[in-house]
């Protein structure tokens, strides 16, 4: 039993890290000698008294790799559908697991002996505590966002 559930981490590793690496990343990174000489610009600007707007609308004109303007305001839209996918990944994530967890749970009391059975309760607790904690913070986060989207 222990080899097996030993061997279902080791997929469950593979594949996370095969997604890591699948996966397209993209960086909107500047060069060191970029940072420094933006750092050191401000620094000037500062000494001499003056505003902040020349840096905004140097700012403005920074593309994203996808050429969309880099300093666009986010709608309400955009922040809801991106809260609730992550909402939507993470709460696929926690009903993963805890269908996982207790099914190896429920496989190893159905298999073991009285002595292990006992054992298999004791980690019952933890486990339906856990559960609640999971679904009891999105429950919360869907209240607090359908609350807080009627302002």
């Amino acid at each position: 039993m222990k080899k097996q559930i030993i061997n279902l981490l080791k997929i469950l590793i593979i594949t996370v890290f095969l997604q890591l690496i699948i996966m397209p990343t993209t960086a909107n990174a500047m060069s060191w000698s970029e940072i420094f000489k933006s750092g050191s610009d401000f620094i000037e600007r500062g000494k001499q008294g003056n505003t902040i707007a020349p840096y905004v609308q140097d700012a403005e004109t920074r593309k994203n790799l996808d050429g969309t303007d880099a300093m666009d305001k986010m709608t309400n839209g955009e922040i809801q559908a991106k809260a609730s996918s992550i909402y939507n990944t993470l709460l696929g994530i926690g009903v993963v697991l805890t269908v996982i967890i207790g099914g190896v749970l429920g496989i190893k009391f159905m298999i073991s002996s009285v002595e292990d059975r006992a054992e298999v309760k004791k980690a019952l607790i933890p486990y339906v505590l856990g559960c609640a904690v999971i679904y009891g913070a999105f429950g919360i986060w869907k209240i607090a966002t359908v609350i807080l989207n009627q302002l």
